[in-house]
């Protein structure tokens, strides 16, 4: 039983953190491409402007709709990762 919750825990977890992953990929798009327009792509997205704001919009709606345990699942882990990946960006070995 214990496995088995365990299990749909990691899953919804999984989902959350795809939406986010999701979310900031399209936020970042509309950046890149005003900020280096002539950077290379491999592969285009018709009507930016319109698509990645329409898409972080629905993102947000499906994690609103998600347990809140869930959210701070991924905090806990987000924050986690963001502290070890600045040590590693300043050089720092733990």
């Amino acid at each position: 039983m214990t496995f088995r919750m365990n299990t749909f825990a990691l899953l919804r977890t999984l989902g959350l953190a795809a939406l986010l992953a999701f979310t900031a990929v399209a936020a970042a798009l509309p950046l890149l491409r005003h900020r280096q327009p002539d950077r290379p792509r491999p592969f285009r997205v018709p009507m930016i402007w319109l698509t990645a704001p329409a898409a972080v919009v629905v993102n947000l709606v499906l994690m609103s709709n998600l347990l809140p345990t869930v959210a701070v699942e991924l905090a806990t882990v987000a924050a986690i990762a963001c502290f070890l990946w600045l040590f590693v960006r300043k050089g720092v070995t733990l």
